[in-house]
């Protein structure tokens, strides 16, 4: 029983260790092909992946150079925008620089000239000065009468004796002459002996008032245009109802006195004038 059965058990045991064998053989291959098949995947994948990366790399060395590029040119543009700045400043200073000379010169030479011109108006002044002085001295005995209608012949005695009778005043006329044409614009330039005679006349001549002749002080050029301006003032003041009156270089305003100021050529009002009470 034993013996016949023995043939049975070991063919059973072949098989199972046939299928055993098979079965190993299976899963031995399947694992062979799945890691072969892993394997090729995860060739691919890292060639792919190799193959990104160098992509990447490429593409990051471009993007590098190109910044790097980029960086070198706003690097060069800057410097040379700040060299054309620099310059462009540098010939601005080199400019105002030039200029502050030029005024520097100019103030000094405008300097000089205002410093000879001052010189010059002092000269001038001191000449108109010197001349007036001269001329002043030559009229200072000298009277003007208007008006009087003399012979031209004794002109001096005829002075002598039209004063002495109208002033009552005896003066001595050492010259006298006619100045104009016209009879009725017949001005006589009497000299006198001395200037005391001249102001005695001048003192008197109101004794020819309501009559056709009178009698002025002999002036200079300058004190004539002195007194024509007085004489504006007057007459402006007269149309305004107020009463004007001028003498040598000063002019009477109803209580109120002005005299002419030589160095500011204008008319300066006297505050502590007292009029005289008639």
């Amino acid at each position: 029983m034993n013996n016949a059965n023995r043939p049975r058990s070991n063919s059973v045991t072949s098989i199972k260790d046939y299928l055993k064998r098979k079965r190993e053989k299976t899963v031995t291959e399947d694992y062979r092909v799945a890691t072969t098949n892993e394997t090729s995947l995860k060739h691919k994948k890292t060639r792919r992946n190799i193959r990104e990366g160098d992509l990447n790399n490429t593409m990051m060395e471009d993007l590098k150079l190109m910044i790097q590029t980029l960086t070198a040119d706003v690097h060069k543009g800057f410097q040379d925008n700040n060299s054309e700045i620099k310059k462009l400043k540098e010939d601005i200073e080199k400019r105002e620089q030039q200029w502050r000379e030029e005024k520097l010169e100019l103030t000094q030479k405008l300097n000089l000239l205002e410093i000879k011109l001052q010189k010059q108006d002092t000269i001038i002044e001191k000449l108109e000065n010197q001349l007036e002085i001269q001329e002043k001295n030559k009229k200072i005995h000298n009277i003007i009468i208007k008006g009087l209608q003399l012979p031209n012949n004794n002109l001096e005695t005829n002075i002598e004796t039209f004063l002495n009778q109208e002033l009552n005043t005896e003066v001595n006329v050492t010259e006298a002459f006619k100045v104009g044409k016209k009879s009725d614009s017949m001005v006589i330039v009497a000299k006198l002996k001395s200037r005391t005679q001249k102001q005695l006349i001048l003192t008197n001549k109101n004794k020819l008032k309501g009559k056709s002749v009178y009698i002025e002080n002999d002036l200079t050029k300058a004190e004539l245009e002195i007194q024509s301006i007085l004489r504006q003032h007057a007459n402006e003041e007269l149309k305004k109802g107020r009463k004007a009156k001028i003498a040598y270089q000063k002019l009477y305003v109803d209580n109120e006195l002005y005299i002419w100021n030589k160095k500011q050529k204008q008319l300066i009002k006297q505050i502590n004038f007292t009029p005289t009470k008639n």
